[in-house]
């Protein structure tokens, strides 16, 4: 929400890359569906990972280009130990000025 414009339109065309590293090694990686045109995208999409307490999530969102090196907006990143043991929606401000996530967390 209240993304980055990125593109000479005043627009981004977003997607965000969600990464499981467990001790700096990347062990899991998933990617979202492009919304063009979008400041304010809404993905609802569902993707389900293994992981440790001890594993980072890092959520990468990037702008599409279709002609040229697909550009970053902003990351974030979290600890599995912080989440709560069953479900919570939070609210995940971006680097750099990008705007932020709202993303819903479940652990089973």
């Amino acid at each position: 929400h209240g993304l980055k414009a990125m593109d000479m339109s005043g627009f981004s065309d977003p997607y965000v890359i969600i990464s499981v590293r467990r001790r700096g090694t990347l062990r899991s990686k998933r990617k979202t569906k492009v919304v063009k045109k979008n400041l304010n995208p809404k993905w609802d999409q569902e993707f389900s990972f293994q992981v440790l307490p001890s594993d980072q999530i890092v959520f990468e969102v990037r702008d599409w280009d279709r002609f040229t090196k697909d550009e970053p907006i902003g990351n974030v990143s979290l600890h599995v130990s912080d989440l709560p043991a069953r479900s919570e929606t939070r609210w995940l401000t971006l680097s750099s000025g990008g705007g932020g996530l709202r993303v819903q967390f479940t652990l089973e």
